[in-house]
């Protein structure tokens, strides 16, 4: 996505009615989530956290940061809790963006990682699929282009 478009796509999750969004993080409230979780935000996520900070429409609820995001929908608590619950946990070099209800997580992986590219499915349940996740997007920004 080019980087104009981006910046629309984010101009118009603020202008939409129907969108629950909050006011940006600043960059001291990302740099400290960045070393809690011990990540890296691409650009364009890093983009989306200071201009909105956290937030969607309907059902697509993102996490992110900023003063007014609710604890639930806070990338970094989110992303340390799933890499901490029992069960199916989420690798270390990856963040939770966004949880389905049921048993998958949207996240992005470590830059560091060779294969990183875009916006991914986790599932909570089959352990097996990890070594096969499933692409949703090229990138945060085609990602979020894409909540309608």
């Amino acid at each position: 996505m080019i980087w104009t478009d981006f910046v629309r796509t984010l101009e118009r999750l603020a202008t939409d009615p129907d969108a629950d969004i909050g006011n940006g993080a600043t960059e001291a409230e990302i740099l400290a989530a960045e070393s809690a979780i011990k990540f890296q935000f691409p650009a364009d996520y890093r983009e989306f956290l200071l201009q909105v900070g956290w937030g969607g429409r309907a059902d697509w609820e993102i996490a992110g940061l900023g003063a007014d995001a609710p604890a639930y929908l806070n990338v970094a608590r989110l992303t340390l809790e799933e890499r901490s619950e029992s069960g199916v946990r989420l690798p270390s070099n990856m963040v939770a963006l966004m949880n389905d209800g049921g048993s998958y997580l949207y996240c992005l992986r470590s830059e560091a990682d060779p294969t990183a590219s875009g916006v991914f499915l986790f599932s909570l349940e089959f352990p097996l699929a990890h070594d096969h996740l499933s692409t949703i997007a090229d990138s945060f920004a085609d990602w979020l282009a894409s909540i309608r």
